[in-house]
């Protein structure tokens, strides 16, 4: 059987790391094989890992350090998504439409309730091909009561990534769906792989964030 080149070998089954992962991957290959995604919807809809093959094999565009580590720190590896807070809100408190709210914090002795509960949940998915995956996020449903009470709102976040060839598109739509104005803030906080820069020339990667923003 003759040996495969580099650019030939098919894309790893899983990121290094979660080979015994209880939570479930969902891979996204695009139509030429040389590029491959993984999205994790039990721990935030996070896209966990990219791999691509520019003829010298497969690298990791995306750093993370295997499932233990996301669930520990769900925001500080991969591709995270911030939601409905980027940023940092002191004590977790917040004022809106002249009402204060709190958020529960996740670790008491924190001085900031940090980048909301979007990265912290699991998302339901909604479709699944080969290269494109659908996820949504539902406020009336998915938070738990001590969130509920902290964020009275009726939203949800529309997941899509994509998987093309030498693109990986991540599309995020918030839909305020109750009768009332919510605050919402969203933001993606992608960690890339020191390693990838260190192998190829940092121009070989480009990165899109179109968004608009509005002030009440």
């Amino acid at each position: 059987m003759p040996d495969r080149s580099p650019h030939q070998s098919p894309p790893p089954e899983r990121p290094d790391g979660w080979t015994d992962a209880a939570e479930s991957l969902v891979r996204l290959t695009d139509p030429d094989g040389t590029s491959v995604a993984w999205v994790c919807p039990a721990l935030g809809a996070n896209v966990v890992a990219y791999a691509v093959n520019a003829g010298h094999g497969w690298r990791q565009v995306l750093h993370q350090d295997g499932p233990a580590a996301l669930r520990e720190r769900p925001s500080r590896f991969g591709l995270p998504i911030l939601f409905p807070f980027p940023g940092h809100m002191a004590g977790g408190r917040y004022r809106w439409r002249g009402a204060l709210y709190s958020m529960p914090m996740l670790n008491p002795s924190a001085p900031s309730y940090t980048h909301g509960f979007a990265h912290q949940l699991p998302w339901r998915v909604t479709e699944q091909t080969e290269s494109t995956l659908s996820a949504v996020l539902d406020t009336r449903t998915d938070l738990e009561p001590a969130q509920r009470a902290g964020y009275p709102f009726d939203v949800t976040l529309s997941l899509t990534v994509t998987l093309t060839v030498d693109e990986l598109t991540v599309t995020l739509v918030a839909e305020n769906v109750g009768q009332v104005d919510a605050p919402v803030g969203i933001g993606l906080h992608p960690y890339f792989d020191p390693r990838f820069f260190g192998a190829v020339d940092r121009s070989a990667l480009d990165v899109y964030l179109p968004c608009t923003r509005r002030r009440l």
